[in-house]
C-alpha cells in the first residue's frame, strides 16, 4: 500500500530481514540468533547449542532454513538448519552422508526443495560446493 513499516528489533540493537513469504512471515537474525517475525512479533529461533544461528529463507508453509554455530570442541562451527514444527534440525542429521558437512542453507521452496552449501571437512582437499536437497516425499 505504498507505506515503509519499522519491523523493529528482537533484542533492541539490530535486526536484518533476509526472506518473506506469502503470508508476510519475515526470517533474518537479530542479536546474534535467527528470527521469525509474524503479526505476533519477533520469535528466536535459537541454535544447535552454539552461540549464534542465522535464518536465510521460509516458504509459504513457514518452514525456515538457515546456519547456527554448534556447541562442543568447535564452537565456531556451522552447521545448516531447517525449522520446522516449533523446532531446529541439523540439516547433517538428515540428509544422506556427504563428504563434507551442510555449513549453510540458503533457501527453501514450496515443494519443501533446499538449496544448501557444504564445505569439506577441515585437513581435506576440495572445496565448497553448492547442493540441492529434496525431501523423500514432496508435500
Amino acid at each position: 500500500d505504498g507505506t515503509i513499516r519499522d519491523l523493529g528489533t528482537m533484542n533492541g540493537v539490530s535486526s536484518d530481514a533476509l526472506d518473506i513469504n506469502i503470508v508476510d512471515e519475515i526470517v533474518g537474525s537479530a542479536g546474534g540468533h535467527a528470527f521469525l517475525y509474524t503479526n505476533a512479533g519477533f520469535k528466536d529461533l535459537g541454535t544447535l547449542g552454539g552461540a549464534s544461528s542465522s535464518a536465510a529463507g521460509i516458504n509459504d508453509a513457514g518452514e525456515v532454513v538457515g546456519t547456527s554455530t554448534l556447541a562442543g570442541p568447535d564452537p565456531q562451527a556451522q552447521h545448516a538448519f531447517w525449522y520446522v514444527d516449533e523446532a531446529m534440525h541439523d540439516l547433517n542429521d538428515l540428509a544422506a552422508p556427504l563428504s563434507a558437512w551442510l555449513s549453510e542453507a540458503r533457501k527453501i521452496n514450496n515443494r519443501g526443495q533446499i538449496i544448501a552449501n557444504a564445505c569439506p571437512s577441515p585437513g581435506t582437499s576440495g572445496g565448497c560446493r553448492a547442493y540441492l536437497l529434496t525431501p523423500v516425499s514432496l508435500p
